[in-house]
């Protein structure tokens, strides 16, 4: 009996440090958005690794393109992507062809792997950088996000070199500072002007030979709390996308609802208890046979 319990308590143990590390990534996925002219339109639901997010991308520069363009929030979840109107520039953008992958799972974020598309261009490309550095030795042009629009305005290389050129924009950090859901979808509305700012200027540079990409290098989990209605209310929220005839666009979810989990957990609660009660009462000790009170008076 105390070999099932101690069995028992060491899963629930595990199943808690599984919660604490893994459960962010696992049910908060940060999306990975892919436009231009070499897109089409394709939507992919399976959940993929950094790695593959890696390949998806290394297989844009390698492209005809003569401009990819990679853009990388700190923090975002696919939900705050589609459910809020921070991005309303982002999806008149990719309105059109776009290759959507709503659910990536960032465990151990999604830098590094920016930073191996990069090694992996030409020598002779152009990899024009915003807002981070990269450890290894990949020669790199830097700036400012304002003084790398206005260098894009110009006639630069990147546009008549024949090679797919590389830029790529860090977006600030949204973690220094404890931010509420208005705060952040305003800080996110910002960067969505930005990037409509750029892929405008790109797109009309190149005559819209490109590649653009959006993506986080982690979930952002609000510190602002809510409460169980409001949870419950902001897990199933669905909008109706055939309300007006003009409106094309796809919201996604999370695989695991908040009050779905609420409901899971209650339930495997419920059967922990109902098993060790089993097992008590299976463990109890009675007597193999009971002797007859008349033979016994016989003897």
């Amino acid at each position: 009996m105390r070999h099932y319990t101690s069995l028992a308590l060491l899963c629930l143990c595990g199943l808690y440090l599984f919660a604490l590390t893994s459960a962010d990534q696992i049910f908060n996925p940060v999306p990975l958005v892919v436009f231009g002219r070499a897109s089409s339109s394709s939507q992919h639901f399976e959940t993929i690794s950094p790695s593959q997010v890696q390949s998806i991308l290394t297989d844009a520069t390698s492209s005809n393109q003569e401009v990819v363009l990679l853009f990388i929030e700190p923090r975002l979840t696919t939900e705050q992507l589609w459910e809020t109107s921070s991005f309303s520039h982002l999806k008149e953008l990719i309105k059109g062809d776009s290759i959507v992958y709503p659910y990536v799972s960032a465990e151990s974020g999604l830098a590094s792997s920016i930073e191996k598309v990069a090694a992996s261009l030409s020598k002779d490309a152009n990899i024009f950088l915003s807002g981070a550095t990269f450890s290894s030795d990949i020669t790199v042009q830097s700036f400012t996000r304002n003084a790398l629009l206005a260098r894009l305005k110009k006639n630069s290389e990147i546009y008549t070199n024949g090679i797919t050129d590389l830029v790529v924009v860090f977006f600030d950090s949204k973690t220094d500072t404890v931010f509420s859901d208005m705060e952040f979808d305003a800080a996110l509305a910002t960067d969505d002007e930005y990037i409509d700012a750029v892929v405008k200027v790109v797109s009309a540079k190149t005559n819209g030979n490109f590649l653009a990409a959006l993506t986080a290098d982690k979930p952002f989990l609000s510190q602002v709390s809510r409460t169980p209605i409001e949870n419950r209310r902001f897990s199933f929220q669905v909008r109706d996308t055939n309300t007006t005839s003009n409106d094309t666009t796809v919201y996604y979810h999370s695989y695991w609802p908040i009050a779905i989990l609420e409901i899971y957990i209650a339930a495997a609660v419920i059967l922990f208890i109902a098993v060790m009660g089993i097992l008590c009462t299976c463990g109890l000790q009675s007597p193999a046979r009971f002797e007859s009170p008349k033979a016994h008076k016989k003897e």
